[in-house]
């Protein structure tokens, strides 16, 4: 990043695409924790972030970066997620387990959550896309109440 350079990602795993191939990017930033890698991705000239875990190698380029003009961070939400097509708030009630499954699998979702009574908890947060938090829902179901008008997490 600091040397302005274009770089290959090796063998990415893709879970949106399920394949494993190599990506020409531009670095843009790390995400907190350096979980992710903000990039801009050459071939499809779109800023993507890029889980480190599923790099297989990293190739410095000698290629200065080209495209800064079309570099775009944007702070991803809780569950990693940076763009959707709107927010939502997410608001609900866990117990214990819950709780600790939430914040283990996904460390950001502690600064939104609040403890409100022995074992019960409140999470209230934006977030970009409800793929991950309905995920997480099918699987607790008994371990999670939905507050407000949260029904979509239910579908």
């Amino acid at each position: 990043i600091a040397d302005n350079k274009q770089i290959m990602l090796k063998a990415y795993k893709s879970i949106n695409t399920q394949h494993i191939s190599d990506r020409l990017v531009e670095p843009i930033k790390f995400t907190e924790h350096y979980r992710t890698i903000c990039a801009f991705e050459v071939d499809s000239e779109t800023n993507k972030y890029f889980n480190l875990e599923r790099i297989g190698e990293v190739v410095v380029l000698e290629e200065e970066q080209k495209h800064e003009d079309q570099h775009e961070f944007k702070k991803p939400d809780v569950f990693g997620f940076s763009k959707g097509e709107q927010t939502y708030t997410v608001h609900l009630k866990l117990n214990l387990k819950a709780k600790l499954l939430l914040t283990e699998e996904y460390p950001l979702s502690r600064a939104y959550i609040t403890p409100l009574k022995q074992n019960q908890f409140e999470f209230k947060a934006e977030v970009n896309s409800l793929k991950p938090i309905k995920r997480f829902y099918q699987g607790l179901k008994q371990d999670i109440e939905v507050l407000e008008e949260n029904n979509f997490i239910l579908e």
